[in-house]
């Protein structure tokens, strides 16, 4: 966290957001931080958080200045993020690797299960946005699917992005449908945990 802190600092084009890490920090229960992007028409924030150890990942990147940003420019600040990150930690010395995943991430690196993601493209084969009963129990039951058997959680902002950019959903139905597997899967370990 101070690598990533000293680099927003000191290069430009970055800014480190205090407050809001130490409140993302809060939620997360994690070491965790913000970095704003400047001079972006978006200024997009850079959510990044501990994965495990010593790794840290970005979790989201979030336009402060618009509703939403397209794949390309989210990938966009993302490259620009470890290219300079990169940059700044070979000039400093700081041992770091950093690594980017591939910019165009289909359904099968989102939900990376194929028995999930079966009947994750079930449920969207018939007609999901009607919310018809049957379609909503084609969702929970990949929802049931995910918490059985997934060995990694689903990056729902990839899954969100992913249904609004390559199936066209709005953003309402994109939000209800991530939001109700966030929602199944929290029911589901409390669940388990009971």
């Amino acid at each position: 966290m101070d690598a990533l802190r000293e680099f927003a600092t000191r290069v430009d084009g970055w800014e480190y957001l205090g407050t809001q890490s130490k409140e993302y920090a809060s939620v997360t229960g994690e070491p965790s931080c913000a970095i704003l992007r400047l001079g972006n028409a978006h200024s997009p924030a850079i959510a990044i958080t501990n994965k495990s150890g010593n790794t840290f990942y970005v979790a989201n990147i979030v336009p402060k200045e618009s509703g939403r940003i397209s794949m390309h420019e989210y990938n966009q600040v993302a490259g620009d993020f470890a290219h300079d990150l990169r940059k700044y930690a070979k000039s400093v010395g700081l041992d770091l690797e950093i690594r980017a995943t591939s910019e165009s991430i289909g359904l099968n690196g989102i939900i990376t299960g194929t028995k999930c993601r079966g009947l994750f493209e079930h449920y969207l084969n018939l007609y999901p946005a009607s919310y018809h009963p049957l379609d909503i129990k084609r969702l929970d039951i990949f929802i049931c699917c995910l918490s059985r058997h997934a060995k990694n959680r689903v990056d729902l902002a990839l899954l969100k992005g992913w249904l609004l950019q390559e199936k066209g959903w709005s953003d309402k139905d994109a939000s209800w449908c991530v939001d109700r597997i966030d929602t199944g899967i929290a029911i589901l370990d409390v669940n388990r945990k009971y």
